[in-house]
């Protein structure tokens, strides 16, 4: 029986598709405008929701593609083998298993062209006699044609493959002159390392130079210009060029003993980076992740390989690139969300409003016999058509929107970026389908809630409600606005709480650090949804007085629109919360970004502490401290420069102690200093510093400044005495005395929330060089500087180039603004405003046409009635200026407490971006 009545049910079903059919064709012949602004509304959410992970995609491979490029050793993936017999055989066998291991899988698409193979020869000593004085050398084997294109010849020519006994290197100039070496030296080596040691003839071929200062064409560990090689024993020996097949030959009869130096291999594997693809990031993570163990286990299993392992920056960078992609599309995902919840407001209240539309012809085709499943089933019709419409269009749309919003944003080095998109733009739409019918179907489901509550209308509910309505929404028949607000005050309650824990704890937990900082993603959207429902609860109140106050003016025009507004206040209503949504959201995002642009040159700043800053050259290691500070304050374009002395110590409470001495009667001068450092101004500090000079001598004290972190991990009070280590023996304590508490120092990352994180000393280095000298008996060198510089580019040109290793505050600034992974943000941000402000007008305009379109009859009945054009239009300049003046009011307020929130969200956008190490110049959360 129970199947019999199914299958009737089935049959019943079928046979109303035929007429549901029929009346969504007729409906949409009336509708078809209203549809098509409903699915430009439907069409947007699509796009918004796309556009953000196309543009990451694009943004995260333009950041990877650069740090491809810039890799300090080249855009190639290394291994590193260690062979006691590298013998003919050997090599080949190991040739063919790195092969088999790199060349498969993702990683294997990127490797194109034939690895290079270095030789580096154990370290062999001097024997010969003469002029000549002891040096123990390595050989670093490179293929001739490569390296003539990175090497400048100063004399000679550059080593070639030899048959006989002689081996040919090429040196430098310094190092030539230093071991008494010209073109021509022949000379001869021993392998001390070696089980039978063997001597090696080597003749001086060539006087070379690297062509550029940091080519990474030379492997750092392999580098033939002025580097050193440190021996399993802590010896050192001199890198020297010469011939890859040469050295081949020669080391192949060694035979190394464990534990001693033997001869390296190292194969460079060209990685062509021009199409490297945001999407294969995890696989290549992952493949990399485990190549590591693979090329060991492997390898070590052929005789005479001692270790094996892949290596060098691009290998690094290729393995722990997913984790800054994971913590990226957490944040993404934060600002999707909020973008979201306006466009879904928007798709909601126009589903509505096309309901609303039709509410009259919804009650007639009700009473004149068509049933629920017929009403229902036609304008769920319609909805699917527009939704279906939208979901096709709205990805490939997303593509072009990208593509412009890319090409204002990225510098032009990362435009071809742009390909991963534009290259297959369906297959790039195909891998963001999932987020278009996740907003397709949120977008349905609201429209079909709405036609399931309209679909109950007859002719005598819809005349009841038009009089006068009374249906009361869902959130305020439970109270939820009220809930709501009493959920945010607890919330805030326990937060407090455990914010609080964290200050006073002992350990620092960084989960917990960071799930409390996401508060300040988590919370306005509760905010703002809890104070504009309240709003609404207040807002028929509102309008009551309105309408009181309105009637005492004797004005038909005011009466009648406030009282019209009072009848109906839901279209009123959805105008205000929509304009207030869309301001406050703006003003929350505007924060966003504007903050996080301005962060980019505050972390500069903070890292660099002045406009220049960093170690002396090795040149000047010799020089006084006053011939130093000549030498640099008159220096072209230099405004003011400092000397000083840094180093790490180890921080007996934990961490690193960031110790700086710093010529204090110039460092006010020199530094960048905020309030954020220090309340007190940074001249009164170094004031402070120079007027303690004399107890130095007289009492062996340094007064010193202390950050907050190390000032709560030392229990310090100002004038308190305290001792540090200022050796790696122990052999050497120095006195302090805490002069004063500081928030924080330039460049120095800790916090006083991680007791683990270290901490920050700066004391007069005058000072420090008394006392330093006294207790230790030798005389302090400065080695580090600061500089404060002129703008212009000539100066800046001379600086850069007579100083390349220093940090440079301008160039971190710039380069920190062209991050992609910032410009990603920042783009996301911007299309989430863009989105709001589009979606407002359209909603606002639409509002407002079928507000008046829906009252036609009511403004012909005001003009029967003699009421003139002029008073009809103050109806609606009244209604309209009190809407958008309220609208204003609350938007503004909204937008002012949410911008509360914006600091501690951009210091959690900071864990993805070019400030992403942890630091003091974080601000707490709220």
């Amino acid at each position: 029986m129970a199947t019999t009545t199914s299958t009737l049910a089935r049959q019943r079903g079928l046979l109303l598709l035929p007429a549901i059919a029929k009346l969504a064709s007729w409906r949409f012949k009336q509708m078809w405008r209203f549809l098509l602004v409903t699915w430009l509304g439907m069409l947007a959410m699509v796009v918004l929701a796309c556009a953000p992970p196309l543009f990451s995609r694009i943004a995260i491979t333009a950041d990877l593609r650069s740090l491809a490029a810039n890799s300090p050793d080249g855009q190639s993936i290394n291994v590193q083998v260690i062979s006691l017999s590298p013998t003919v055989s050997q090599v080949q066998r190991i040739r063919q298993q790195l092969d088999s291991l790199l060349k498969q899988g993702s990683l294997g698409s990127y490797l194109q062209g034939t690895p290079q193979l270095i030789v580096q020869t154990p370290p062999l000593s001097t024997l010969s006699t003469g002029d000549k004085r002891s040096a123990g050398l390595v050989l670093d084997g490179y293929d001739p044609a490569q390296a003539a294109q990175h090497t400048t010849v100063v004399l000679g020519r550059l080593p070639q493959v030899t048959t006989g006994q002689t081996v040919e290197i090429a040196l430098t100039q310094d190092l030539a002159r230093n071991l008494g070496l010209h073109v021509g030296s022949v000379f001869q080596e021993r392998t001390p390392s070696v089980l039978g040691a063997q001597i090696w003839k080597l003749r001086v071929v060539g006087i070379v130079a690297p062509r550029s200062a940091h080519d990474p064409f030379w492997l750092p560990v392999a580098n033939p210009f002025d580097s050193l090689y440190t021996g399993q024993s802590g010896s050192t020996a001199h890198n020297v060029l010469a011939d890859a097949e040469t050295l081949r030959a020669k080391i192949a009869a060694l035979q190394t003993s464990p534990g001693k130096d033997a001869s390296h291999l190292y194969w460079s594997y060209p990685f062509n980076s021009s199409h490297l693809d945001a999407n294969d990031i995890p696989a290549l993570s992952q493949e990399t992740s485990d190549l590591d163990a693979q090329i060991y286990s492997t390898l070590t299993q052929i005789p005479g390989v001692a270790f094996a392992s892949p290596g060098g920056s691009l290998f690094e960078t290729l393995s722990n690139y997913s984790q800054q992609i994971v913590t990226l599309e957490i944040v993404i995902t934060f600002l999707l969300l909020l973008i979201l919840a306006i466009i879904l407001f928007l798709v909601s209240m126009m589903s509505d409003m096309l309901v609303e539309r039709q509410a009259a012809i919804i009650a007639t085709l009700r009473s004149r016999g068509a049933t629920r499943q017929h009403v229902f089933g036609a304008f769920v019709a319609q909805g699917l058509v527009v939704g279906l419409l939208a979901l096709l269009a709205g990805p490939l749309l997303a593509i072009l929107l990208v593509r412009g919003i890319a090409q204002l944003l990225l510098s032009p080095a990362n435009q071809p970026s742009l390909n991963v998109i534009t290259a297959n733009p369906i297959q790039s739409a195909l891998n963001v389908k999932w987020y278009a019918v996740v907003a397709v179907v949120v977008a349905l489901f609201v429209m079909i809630v709405a036609i399931y509550r309209s679909s109950k209308l007859d002719i005598v509910t819809l005349r009841r409600e038009a009089s006068r309505t009374k249906h009361v929404p869902f959130w305020r028949r439970l109270n939820l606005d009220i809930l709501v607000v009493l959920l945010i005050v607890a919330g805030y309650v326990v937060y407090n709480y455990f914010w609080q824990t964290l200050l006073a704890a002992q350990a620092f937990d960084p989960l917990l650090f960071n799930i409390l900082k996401s508060g300040s993603f988590i919370v306005p959207p509760l905010l703002v949804a809890a104070l504009l429902m309240l709003f609404l609860r207040l807002f028929p109140p509102t309008l009551h007085l309105a309408t009181h106050a309105a009637a005492r003016r004797r004005s038909a025009p005011t009466m009648l629109a406030f009282a019209q507004m009072e009848r109906a206040p839901r279209a009123a209503a959805r105008i205000i919360v929509l304009l207030a949504l869309t301001i406050a959201a703006s003003c929350f995002l505007l924060t966003l970004m504007m903050t996080k642009e301005v962060r980019t040159s505050d972390a500069a700043a903070f890292a660099v502490g002045a406009d220049f800053s960093g170690p002396l050259p090795a040149s000047d290691s010799f020089k006084t401290f006053d011939a130093l500070q000549k030498q640099y304050s008159t220096m072209p374009g230099v405004l003011s420069a400092t000397l000083g002395y840094s180093n790490s110590l180890d921080n007996p409470a934990g961490g690193d102690l960031n110790f700086m001495a710093i010529d204090a009667g110039t460092f006010a001068h020199t530094a960048l200093w905020s309030t954020q450092n220090s309340s007190q101004p940074l001249p009164d500090l170094a004031g402070q510093l120079v007027a303690h000079r004399p107890d130095a001598a007289a009492h062996d004290v340094v007064y010193a400044l202390v950050d907050a972190a190390l000032w709560h991990q030392f229990g310090l009070s100002q004038g308190e005495s305290f001792t540090l280590t200022m050796n790696d023996t122990g052999t050497l304590h120095m006195h302090f005395i805490a002069l004063a508490q500081v928030n924080s120092f330039p460049g120095s990352y800790d916090t006083p929330v991680d007791p683990q994180s270290g901490g920050g000393l700066v004391v007069d280095y005058q000072s420090f060089a008394t006392a330093y000298a006294k207790d230790s008996g030798t005389a302090l060198s400065p080695n580090s500087v600061w500089l404060r510089t002129k703008d212009d580019a000539s100066s800046l040109a001379h600086i850069r180039s007579a100083l390349p290793d220093l940090q440079d505050r301008r160039m971190l600034t710039t380069s920190n603004q062209e991050n992609s992974v910032h410009i990603d943000i920042i783009g996301v941000l911007a299309i989430g405003v863009g989105a709001a402000l589009i979606l407002a007008l359209i909603g606002t305009l639409l509002s407002s046409w079928l507000n008046a379109s829906n009252r036609l009859t009511s403004f012909a009945v005001m003009r029967a009635l003699g009421m003139a054009p002029r008073q009809v239009a103050a109806i609606l300049l009244w209604e309209y200026s009190f809407i958008y003046l309220l609208a204003f009011l609350l938007g503004t307020g909204l937008g002012a407490i949410l911008t509360i929130f914006a600091p501690p969200a951009v210091s959690l956008l900071d864990l993805t971006g070019p400030s992403s190490l942890y630091n003091p110049y974080d601000v707490s959360p709220v």
